[in-house]
């Protein structure tokens, strides 16, 4: 569990910049939280295949982690922006 959650902090800005991305192509974010989780899980297992292949499992879980997270901090950047409008 401490080796997910490690690779997790260290994945889930780069899920966030990848999803930042991505959002700035589309015109509604229903399906933005799936888009976190994937992006998660391909970069984990992206950088479990060039770090530690033995560790794949444990690093495509810090993936949906960190897609988690992100999904969690694209939700709390939207209700500040919009509790100060």
């Amino acid at each position: 569990m401490t080796e997910i959650l490690a690779a997790s902090s260290i994945i889930t800005p780069l899920v966030v910049g990848v999803t930042g991305l991505i959002k700035t192509q589309m015109k509604e974010y229903k399906l933005l939280p799936v888009i976190n989780v994937i992006a998660g899980i391909l970069l984990g297992v992206l950088y479990a295949m060039t770090l530690a292949p033995q560790d794949l499992a444990i690093y495509a879980w810090a993936g949906a982690v960190s897609g988690l997270a992100a999904g969690g901090l694209f939700d709390l950047g939207n209700s500040v922006i919009q509790s100060e409008e």
